[in-house]
């Protein structure tokens, strides 16, 4: 489950538009790449995957991986849209 912490966190991004956010799940697009993410937390236990698609017409897919916290997950993102826009 998504802190309040983790949520404020998120927001301090400019590089993402946030769709959707609550301690379950966060939506976001990011103005990078153009691709948009969910970000899913476990209720029983910390950590989140992550959904992953490339345009709005496309298909969500799982990511490989699990991560830590919501920062893990938005630092992986981060490094993807670096690779994809390089």
């Amino acid at each position: 489950m998504f802190s309040k912490e983790d949520l404020e966190y998120l927001k301090q991004h400019d590089a993402y538009t946030i769709t959707q956010a609550n301690h379950h799940d966060v939506t976001i697009h990011s103005l990078v790449s153009g691709h948009d993410w969910i970000m899913v937390s476990n209720y029983e236990n910390p950590g989140c995957y992550i959904l992953h698609r490339h345009n709005g017409r496309d298909p969500f897919h799982q990511q490989q991986g699990r991560y830590k916290s919501l920062k893990d997950a938005l630092d992986y993102i981060k490094r993807h849209d670096k690779f994809y826009s390089s």
